[in-house]
């Protein structure tokens, strides 16, 4: 009998903890992953990038003057700040494409559903970007954390070079936020081109 009993708990436990964690999954989804974002609701949330600063962050030939022309305790420093201001970038590039991402995917849900296979593909072309600029942002932001754990543990570690994190193998961090910022432009200008303007300049 006292079998039956602890069984019978057991059972309806694991069944109330699979009911807990479904519920949870799906206030996750809802918050991440919201059912419909139009561009209306998509340029607010955008955070302009200061493309200017961007590339003098990433920017060999100053880097190597630097490097050239300061103590090498003094360059590690100034690279360690200026890694602060490209980490800062990395987070609004991979903000920005998290955003035009739910909106390309709400227009490509609707564009299906009409049998729009011109917009469609436009819209699996700016998903396909921001998945892009997403894959690569993570890569460099991971290269940038190794750095930091690695100077904290080492404090004679070499100072990082923050060039060649920005284009490494086919990959070039400038070019595909600008093929993400062209592709999206492009889909706002077929749904919306009165607002094409504001889009631009929140990217």
């Amino acid at each position: 009998m006292m079998r039956v009993v602890i069984e019978l708990l057991v059972s309806g436990f694991v069944v109330l903890l699979i009911a807990l964690l479904s519920y949870l999954y799906k206030l996750y989804r809802r918050a991440a992953y919201p059912a419909a974002r139009t561009i209306y609701e998509t340029i607010p949330f955008l955070r302009p990038l200061n493309v200017e600063d961007l590339e003098d962050v990433v920017d060999q030939t100053i880097e190597r003057y630097l490097e050239l022309n300061i103590a090498a305790r003094q360059f590690k420093d100034v690279q360690r700040k200026r890694a602060l201001r490209f980490l800062e970038h990395l987070g609004r590039m991979i903000h920005n494409s998290r955003y035009l991402s739910e909106w390309a995917r709400h227009e490509r849900a609707v564009a299906w559903m009409n049998r729009n296979t011109e917009l469609e593909a436009r819209c699996t072309e700016v998903v396909r970007a921001c998945m892009e600029v997403d894959a690569g942002v993570r890569t460099i932001q991971l290269a940038i954390l190794r750095w930091r754990m690695k100077a904290a543990m080492f404090p004679f570690a070499r100072a990082l070079h923050l060039a060649p994190l920005a284009r490494f193998g086919q990959y070039h961090l400038l070019l595909s936020y600008e093929r993400m910022a062209d592709a999206a432009l492009g889909l706002c200008y077929v749904i919306e081109p009165e607002i094409e303007e504001s889009l631009g300049q929140s990217l």
